[in-house]
């Protein structure tokens, strides 16, 4: 069993307790009969309606949050304590494994500095006090002190060792994926049911808000259909940004090239990436990895752990961040040059499937889990 975690850990644990804070009301759900979700509402503890607390009114929720925790571990047999915040959360897991003597466990899951620099101070990327160096502190007293730090990818892991995690606790967790979808043979009802079967589709699959750079989307855009206008940009997924977008595709006159399609089921999406002549992915997450199982080629933005995948002019193109004018050129070239971006495509599923496979992610990740509970018995 485990707790403050988010998923279900494929039947590894007898059950696992999941606390997700901050939420408007406290409330419990029985996600199914081996997962349970308790959500710390704010109602009783006056969480600013900003993106933070302040004070005195941070530390009574965050007491709150532990006592809620405490209740759980001294009524239910626990074995691991989970955090993917390196925080507030990341410490109150780690008091709550001194107190209890249990192995504690990060799970790094995105860049906190560079989400901090796209989005602002968030409940995942705060600030104390209002200063950034603070929370920095709070991170390397975290993965300083805990048992494992479990990175999404190589770069976060090297991440974790500069804020001050042990090197040799420091596993890599990648992002799994589900692949029979995208190793299936292409759905040509498919392609006709969308009539757009005499255009080349440059696919974004994401949810429309600024962190993934979805403005510079709209930008390429246009960049790319000042020179050609056979293509059609389809953006798959709904955000924030969705009207704004759409207006401003509008007003610059791309209604005819830029299709907002909303959120489609995982099988659809698969098919929008199978067909696509170029995937765009400036900021992704484990949809990068889907974009490169379905063995279509990749452009992104030189940013988090995209080179992992994507090695420039060997399985697709890395840009500079913000340099829309490159990801057209790479759009551009990738349209006039059919056999490049079937070589570059291949080339990214054969690396996606040799690193991302979920049956492999799972199996490693049980043995992580075998290793750490077994270093708590000794």
């Amino acid at each position: 069993m485990q707790i403050l975690f988010d998923r279900d850990e494929d039947g590894y644990f007898d059950h696992v307790y999941s606390f997700h804070f901050p939420t408007e009301k406290s409330q419990v759900v029985e996600v199914n009969e081996r997962h349970t979700v308790y959500e710390v509402g704010t109602e009783k503890h006056l969480w600013m309606k900003s993106r933070g607390l302040n004070g005195l009114r941070k530390l009574l929720y965050l007491a709150e949050l532990y006592r809620q925790c405490a209740v759980l571990i001294q009524t239910h047999p626990i074995s691991i304590l989970k955090t993917h915040d390196p925080y507030f959360g990341g410490f109150v897991g780690w008091l709550l494994a001194r107190r209890f003597r249990l192995p504690f466990c990060v799970s790094l899951r995105t860049p906190a500095d560079l989400r901090y620099r796209l989005e602002g101070p968030t409940v995942l990327f705060p600030t104390i006090a209002g200063s950034r160096g603070l929370a920095k502190k709070l991170e390397s007293f975290v993965l300083k002190r805990a048992d494992r730090v479990m990175a999404r990818s190589q770069n976060l892991a090297e991440d974790a060792v500069q804020s001050g995690a042990r090197k040799d606790r420091i596993r890599v967790d990648r992002f799994g994926i589900e692949t029979a979808a995208f190793l299936s043979p292409v759905d040509p009802d498919f392609v006709s049911a969308q009539g757009l079967s005499d255009r080349p589709w440059v696919v974004h699959v994401g949810r429309l808000n600024k962190e993934n750079y979805i403005d510079d989307v709209i930008e390429v855009a246009g960049l790319v259909i000042s020179k050609r206008k056979d293509v059609v940009f389809l953006i798959v997924g709904d955000g924030p940004e969705r009207k704004t977008l759409e207006e401003r595709v509008q007003s610059d006159g791309l209604e005819e090239y830029v299709r907002f399609l909303g959120v489609r089921p995982h099988a659809e999406v698969a098919e929008f990436r199978k067909n696509a002549a170029v995937n765009l992915g400036l900021m992704a997450g484990n949809s990068l990895a889907e974009a490169a199982c379905a063995g279509r080629p990749v452009i992104s933005y030189d940013v988090d752990w995209h080179g992992e995948l994507i090695r420039n002019g060997e399985t697709g193109f890395l840009c500079k961040e913000y340099d829309t004018e490159s990801v057209a050129e790479h759009v551009l070239e990738l349209l006039d040059n059919p056999q490049l971006a079937d070589r570059l495509g291949a080339a990214c599923r054969q690396l996606a499937l040799q690193n991302h496979r979920r049956e492999t992610i799972v199996n490693n990740r049980r043995r992580f889990y075998d290793e750490l509970l077994a270093s708590s018995v000794s």
